[in-house]
């Protein structure tokens, strides 16, 4: 029982810190990425948040608390996305990353 007050203390006061908002589009040769897998990691505290990109490519919104984060990026046949990022409090940031495909173009579905 302490342990889940602790964990929804935690969270509130979380939330309850300024943060930075990151939202973006991830695009290619053959267009926006679906469902490339995105990765924020805290590089002080190894804190990891991750999402999934939508069928248009987007992502977000990310709320983190201000920090320097890694954020990566993979999908089957793209080269993976990596790149630093420090973060102030109410910073908004837009992220469009283009992914370099290393294998043969995506079959045509008919």
């Amino acid at each position: 029982m302490k342990a889940m007050l602790c964990a929804a203390f935690l969270l509130i006061s979380l939330h309850c810190v300024a943060q930075a908002t990151v939202k973006g589009k991830i695009m290619e040769p053959q267009g926006a990425v679906a469902d490339a897998k995105i990765v924020f990691t805290n590089v002080a505290t190894h804190w990891k948040v991750k999402q999934k990109a939508r069928f248009d490519g987007t992502f977000g919104p990310v709320e983190l608390p201000p920090g320097v984060y890694k954020v990566e990026i993979k999908k089957r046949c793209l080269k993976k996305y990596s790149k630093d990022l420090t973060l102030s409090d109410k910073q908004f940031l837009w992220l469009d990353p283009w992914l370099e495909r290393i294998c043969g173009p995506p079959p045509i579905m008919e």
